[in-house]
């Protein structure tokens, strides 16, 4: 059966993929060095820990998954995780400036 011409490719889906894990670990990186500046050095640390914590769960649920994604299902998916990270970073970085930390 041939593919619809607007079905994304296998090459698409990878470099989507590659694309927003070099945008995740460059925004770790961004809050590890903004957190350590502006607060005390070892938050930086829980960030680093928070965020592993946050990609073994994403890895724990796909390995747990009741049936193996689709082609289709992963350009959904890929679709709606990557507009989800780009609202939240610019949020998650306002509240780290703006909301003041407690000690």
């Amino acid at each position: 059966m041939p593919r619809p011409a607007h079905a994304s490719s296998p090459s698409r889906l990878y470099l989507g993929t590659s694309l927003l894990a070099l945008a995740t670990l460059a925004l770790e990186v961004a809050t590890m060095r903004l957190l350590s500046v502006v607060t005390w050095y070892h938050l930086a640390f829980f960030a680093i820990s928070a965020a592993l914590l946050g990609t073994t769960a994403g890895g724990v649920r796909v390995f747990l998954a009741k049936r193996p994604a689709t082609e289709e299902d992963l350009a959904r998916l890929l679709h709606r995780h990557t507009l989800g990270f780009a609202l939240s970073a610019p949020l998650s970085a306002a509240a780290l400036c703006f909301l003041p930390l407690q000690a």
